[in-house]
């Protein structure tokens, strides 16, 4: 895969969400130069449990949005955040497990993830957003 990096093409004109998401960006862009460094899981563990502290801190700031906006989607969305955090977490344990070759299954996972996930699912909730009401969050009306 190549190395992903933010991109103006992610954005969803809405400051906190795109804020968040450039944040998610960074810190995968650190867990690969990690992992192409063919570091241990040692040095992976402090930006893993980084990305799994901030992923679970922007899906529940992104899941209150969905709740504001009464956005149709939200049970569906909320579940693949779920189902990330989940499979996140068994790649993590495998790495701790000493199988070190999994952090690129890992970045190969995240990184396919959260391309699909910002230009798909979260332009969703951009789109609603707007529709109906002003949103003072929103950087484009």
């Amino acid at each position: 895969m190549a190395f992903l990096s933010w991109d103006d093409d992610y954005l969803l004109n809405h400051e906190v969400l795109d804020g968040h998401h450039k944040k998610l960006f960074e810190i995968f862009s650190t867990l690969n130069i990690k992992c192409i460094a063919n570091d241990t899981a040692e040095t992976y563990s402090e930006v893993i449990d980084e990305l799994e502290t901030y992923s679970r801190y922007h899906f529940s700031k992104e899941e209150q949005y969905m709740r504001e906006l009464a956005y149709p989607g939200i049970d569906r969305h909320m579940i693949l955040h779920k189902s990330y955090m989940a499979r996140t977490l068994e790649i993590k344990l495998k790495m701790y497990n000493q199988e070190y070759k999994l952090c690129h299954e890992l970045i190969l996972f995240l990184g396919n993830w959260l391309k699909r996930h910002v230009l798909e699912e979260d332009r969703n909730i951009s789109a609603a957003c707007g529709k109906d009401v002003e949103c003072p969050r929103c950087t484009v009306k």
